[in-house]
């Protein structure tokens, strides 16, 4: 800083108004100039100044090239002819500048950082930034002006100056509050000491006091606390009192500690010999030995008490180690946690419920009640195929069916979020999927029964939380609720029938017959759209799950509406073609955006008479059928008998056909290749078809066929709205 102040006095003694000149009137005007020229020295040392006041920004390298380049080019000054220097400062001005940009940055990012100081600093660089900026223009020949750099440069120092000041009057403030500090440390130590002293004064009192203390706790405390003392395992003669109730013995001093734990217990032999072991080489021995032995002792055992009931036992082992870090015994403490374990298993009970509880909440009791009636019908029918003679041979066909329901069966758990009861079914159906792919695999007709009685109890789970936790039917045909005034208006509207009847006025009574239907249509008949729709709720958890954008839907289906009948088939139809699509047809969103699709898919669902017949449309925007890989599937298991020369929709019915799959990972949603057979069986079932049709326009860059399927169904499972009774359906 003294630097900085000398190189700007002499800067102004010879800039102009050539005060210089009072004290030596015959100096030159090489000297002179020469002297002027002083500034370029103090710009390292303004830098070296910066760096002192802001070390964490502004870096030292700047500052070292700075004096580098100035230091030598003011001895080039001092010893050239000032015709050959004076255009070259041209480069020292244009370093300057450069280097009072960067300067300008580090004091604004000082300011941002709540530098100390940081705030005058900006205000004095700026000043002093413009007035240096000015004069090198000036000296430059760009304009003529007074040189602001001496005012500039005072107002710099001066604001540095206060800076400085004010960093040595903050610092000799902190020396006065450390001093304080140091004084209030220093009588709190004083006040320490005295304690210390007090406290040695008193020192056998005190641990007489503790000792009674200590020998107190261990008579009351409702805990086991013993030591093991040596490699006989004898328990030392202090332990607590609550042993005794624990170990039903009042023999505890000099007992086997290895006796008294493990010869009631339910441990194993091979876990007791572990236990003994690790005992024996730990005591006497280095800490770290007990270290590496302690994984084999028991945490935790099952003893038989004298009464024949079962305790549980929590055991806790720590070293007691001496000076030389040699373990000298070890200290055990026993928790009887029976009621506590109890209590756990009731509360995760609970946890489970209250999870089960929130599961069925979120799901309609005429939803539930629909997939409880389809999945006991489902697990009567399992049943029934187990305990015939054919599963007894391996038959195939017999386990494709076992297969099929309990697929559906996980389908419809998982489209109502049911978390559990989808883990136990995919669990099923993996072992139903190992038997149809490997040929070698042993049939275990046991295991199927028991895994069948397991799904049976998390049905009934479910079933009995819904029924008696929530007070909701689960069973038989659905209720349909009737206000008291539609029941009042029925029974009036059948007596004005029957009179009307005897009258003769037939007209009169078709009116309220109609009448009558329509009130009763809307409780046995439900809008084809809302199912739909409610099927369709599915696809955005299944395509979280598969990693894809979740599609759009669109429906158009006309004025249609299902019975039970029709419900329950297209929930069953809709699970397995809705996941069909996202897990084949619709492809990844990066994928789609390279073939210059839509990041997320889209599926359009059609619904219309067609005649005496109802028509379904159901098409993806996906990639479509890949007829060449159906083709190899089919000719590797031998489906077709001239694989060349099958038609294209030949080949695509076979997606249709038992344990086809293009899927190239099986996963719990799909890819087991019997998702589209169960689809045709059901539809068949009910005397409906389901067709393949290709869209015109051949195959995409992928080789693969945009297609749609066509469900066909007939009338009797639909109706039309009550108020046109004459087309209605039965």
């Amino acid at each position: 800083f003294g630097f900085i102040c000398l190189s700007s006095a002499i800067y102004m003694m010879t800039s102009r108004g050539r005060v210089f000149l009072i004290f030596d009137s015959a100096a030159s005007v090489t000297l002179q100039v020469r002297l002027f020229n002083a500034w370029i020295l103090g710009i390292p040392a303004f830098a070296y100044f910066t760096h002192a006041m802001f070390p964490k920004i502004f870096y030292k390298k700047v500052a070292q090239c700075l004096a580098a380049f100035n230091i030598p080019f003011y001895f080039y000054i001092l010893m050239s002819d000032p015709r050959d220097f004076v255009a070259k400062t041209r480069i020292v001005q244009i370093t300057t500048l450069l280097f009072a940009a960067y300067m300008f940055y580090v004091v604004v990012k000082a300011v941002f950082k709540k530098e100390d100081g940081a705030r005058l600093f900006l205000a004095g660089v700026c000043i002093l930034i413009v007035s240096a900026v000015h004069d090198v223009f000036m000296t430059s020949g760009l304009f003529e002006s007074y040189p602001l750099g001496p005012p500039g440069t005072f107002t710099f120092i001066f604001v540095q100056s206060f800076l400085l000041a004010r960093r040595f009057s903050n610092a000799f403030v902190r020396i006065g509050i450390s001093e304080k500090k140091i004084r209030k440390l220093s009588e709190d130590l004083k006040i320490e000491h005295d304690h210390v002293v007090k406290l040695n004064e008193n020192l056998e009192d005190i641990v007489d006091e503790q000792t009674r203390d200590i020998k107190s706790i261990m008579t009351h405390i409702q805990l086991g606390i013993f030591a093991v003392v040596d490699e006989e395992f004898t328990i030392h003669k202090d332990y607590s009192q609550h042993l005794r109730e624990i170990f039903e013995t009042n023999d505890i001093t000099d007992q086997n500690a290895a006796d008294l734990l493990f010869a009631r217990s339910t441990l194993s032999s091979d876990e007791i010999s572990q236990a003994k072991s690790a005992l024996a080489c730990s005591i006497g021995e280095d800490d770290f030995v007990y270290q590496s032995n302690a994984h084999c002792l028991p945490r935790e055992v099952r003893m038989r008490r004298s009464d024949g009931h079962e305790r549980i036992l929590d055991l806790t082992w720590n070293p007691i180690v001496d000076e030389d870090n040699l373990v000298e015994k070890i200290l055990v403490t026993v928790r009887d946690v029976t009621e506590l374990r109890e209590l756990e298993e009731e509360a995760n009970d609970k946890k489970e419920e209250l999870q089960f509880i929130g599961e069925l909440i979120n799901v309609s009791p005429e939803a539930f009640r629909r997939f409880i009636q389809s999945c006991h019908d489902f697990i009567a029918e399992n049943r029934k195929l187990l305990n015939t003679q054919s599963i007894m041979h391996k038959d195939m066909d017999i386990l494709k069916v076992l297969f099929i329901n309990m697929h559906t069966m996980k389908g419809a758990a998982r489209s109502l979020y049911f978390k559990k009861m989808t883990r136990i079914f995919h669990d099923v159906e993996q072992y139903y999927a190992i038997l149809q792919k490997d040929p070698n695999a042993k049939w275990d007709i046991e295991k199927m029964r028991q895994d069948l009685d397991e799904v049976e109890r998390i049905i009934q789970t479910y079933e009995s939380i819904n029924q008696h936790k929530l007070g909701r039917k689960s069973s038989g045909e659905r209720d349909i609720e009737l206000k008291e005034s539609q029941v009042l208006k029925l029974y009036d509207s059948l007596n004005e029938i029957q009179q009307e009847l005897a009258g003769k006025k037939a007209e009169a009574s078709l009116a309220k017959v109609h009448d009558i239907k329509h009130l009763l249509f809307d409780h046995i008949f439900e809008p084809a759209k809302l199912v739909i729709e409610d099927v369709c709720q599915c696809v955005g958890t299944l395509a979280k799950d598969l990693e894809k954008a979740t599609p759009q839907v669109s429906l158009d289906i006309e004025n249609i509406y299902l019975g039970q009948k029709a419900d329950e088939l297209l929930r069953k139809v809709f699970v397995h073609v809705l996941r069909n699509s996202l897990d084949h047809g619709i492809e990844r969103p990066q994928n789609r955006v390279n073939h210059g699709k839509a990041e997320s898919g889209n599926i359009s669902i059609e619904m219309k008479w067609v005649g005496e017949q109802v028509v379904i449309k159901y098409q993806d925007d996906g990639r479509g059928l890949d007829i060449e890989k159906i083709r190899k599937i089919a000719e590797q298991r031998q489906l077709l008998h001239d694989p060349a020369s099958e038609s294209l929709q030949r080949i695509a019915d076979l997606i249709f056909h038992s344990g086809l799959s293009t899927a190239s990972q099986v996963s719990d949603i799909s890819g087991r290749g019997v998702g589209m057979d169960a689809v045709r069986q059901y539809i068949r079932k009910e005397g409906g078809d389901i067709v393949i049709h290709f869209l015109t326009g051949g195959p995409t860059v992928e080789g693969c066929y945009p297609f749609f399927f066509e469900i066909t169904l007939p009338a009797r499972l639909f109706a039309l709205p009550a108020q046109n009774p004459s087309m209605h359906a039965a």
